[in-house]
């Protein structure tokens, strides 16, 4: 989810909901390992244009699709905070196995 996630992500109800997912922008769940010209070209775009790409640029599914923190997610049809915190617990629970 971008930091600018209003841009493109919906209108939250309230105060609260607006400031839980701006919480979630800056966990482990969100963060992805990706080049800086990926990130530029899809930086404040929906759910589904990150992971297709824009314009002539690909997406996600075309760079990160290999990655095996982030593959698993690449076929959700949305990423919101559920799903962060889904991922967080994945990665967490992955450290903790291998570490």
């Amino acid at each position: 989810m971008p930091k600018k996630w209003e841009n493109h992500w919906g209108k939250l109800a309230n105060k609260d909901e607006r400031d839980y997912r701006n919480r979630k922008l800056f966990t482990l769940g969100n963060l992805a390992i990706i080049t800086q010209s990926l990130n530029t070209s899809i930086r404040d775009s929906d759910w589904k244009t990150k992971k297709k790409g824009k314009a002539n640029k690909e997406g996600l599914i075309h760079y990160s699709a290999r990655i095996e923190t982030l593959t698993p997610y690449l076929t959700l049809d949305v990423w919101n905070e559920i799903e962060i915190e889904n991922r967080a617990k994945f990665l967490y629970d992955s450290a903790i196995e291998i570490w």
